[in-house]
């Protein structure tokens, strides 16, 4: 009985923390530096994007104050990572990304999350030569 018990205790808690750090995740996002696998942590200033995080999946992003992009985003099975997909830029339809929601793509990190803190660690080839590397990238939540 106490197996059950602490079982029933276990998974209950386990729903609440996902709730939990569902609801700390889903906002509005502003960024304010990258931590660049190369030159150490630089701040973006007005160029940062803002992206908000919907709680049934929605995702939009704002850059440079005039590119508008809205697609999707999910979790992969332990809430560690997630993927997001873009699908319309400023109104018109991306063709061909619609393959890309799918949890084995869910390579972007979550590094730090707190109510008002968000860190994404994302790793990518970079530059012609395509060197690995590992960025991480900051933001504050949007009041």
């Amino acid at each position: 009985m106490k197996v059950i018990i602490l079982a029933f205790a276990f998974i209950l808690f386990s729903i609440k923390g996902d709730e939990s750090r569902l609801n700390r995740i889903c906002n509005r996002w502003r960024q304010i530096g990258i931590l660049d696998h190369e030159k150490g942590y630089q701040g973006v200033g007005d160029l940062g994007e803002i992206i908000t995080l919907g709680k049934h999946g929605l995702y939009t992003k704002k850059l440079y104050g005039t590119l508008d992009f809205r697609g999707k985003w999910l979790y992969n099975n332990d809430s560690t990572k997630f993927v997001i997909m873009v699908d319309y830029m400023n109104g018109q339809k991306l063709n061909g990304q619609d393959d890309f929601l799918d949890t084995k793509y869910a390579t972007d990190s979550i590094i730090m999350l707190t109510n008002d803190s968000l860190i994404i660690g994302m790793l990518a080839y970079f530059g012609s030569e395509k060197i690995y590397g590992h960025d991480d990238w900051y933001y504050i939540r949007e009041k």
